[in-house]
């Protein structure tokens, strides 16, 4: 009988705890992101081929995708991004990224709203990217592109408040850009 009852216990206990494991393995592998997800690039040696990388300025992310006149910008905040709202950056050279989203390349054509865009193909043109210290803010990125005299991403400042995102010249405000990379969770 003794033996009956330890039987039985160490089957319920063995069910138990494989329930428990599942339940924990289940959850865990629905959160795609987190805090711990996002890592800010505060140095060029930050930036590595084939990671992923939230474009942000001032709490706001070029969201990746495709379009042709005005990017899309969302709201950035590293407790609920998740891997979807990153670029790839690919090396092409001594501090050359070409940047795509698996589908859409992005590339600057000229200074304007227009001048960021995106296409199918992957560009001639490229990034590369400067350090420099914004004042209290610590060090930023830039992304200047090699096609039409240096144009950098930016976002436009207008009326009070930085609004869409563009392509302008390297002395233009907007253009201190917050890269963060994207590492993925161990289990």
């Amino acid at each position: 009988m003794k033996l009956l009852k330890r039987v039985i216990f160490m089957f319920v206990a063995g069910g138990l705890a494989l329930g428990i494991g599942l339940a924990v393995g289940s959850s865990a592998g629905e959160v795609e992101a987190g805090v711990n997800n996002w890592v800010l690039a505060d140095s060029l040696d930050d930036l590595l081929d084939n990671a992923k990388y939230a474009i942000t300025f001032e709490g706001d992310y070029l969201i990746p995708g495709s379009y042709n006149v005005s990017p899309s910008n969302g709201e950035f905040s590293t407790a609920t991004a998740v891997e979807a709202n990153a670029w790839t950056f690919k090396n092409v050279g001594v501090n050359q990224w070409r940047i795509t989203d698996g589908t859409n390349w992005l590339k600057n054509e000229y200074n304007g709203p227009g001048g960021l865009r995106t296409q199918n193909s992957e560009p001639a043109t490229y990034f590369t990217a400067d350090l420099l210290e914004v004042d209290g803010k610590g060090p930023r990125i830039t992304l200047s592109s090699s096609y039409e005299g240096n144009r950098q991403i930016t976002r436009a400042y207008s009326e009070g408040y930085y609004d869409d995102w563009r392509s302008f010249a390297s002395s233009s405000t907007g253009n201190e850009l917050e890269l963060y990379k994207y590492v993925p969770s161990v289990l």
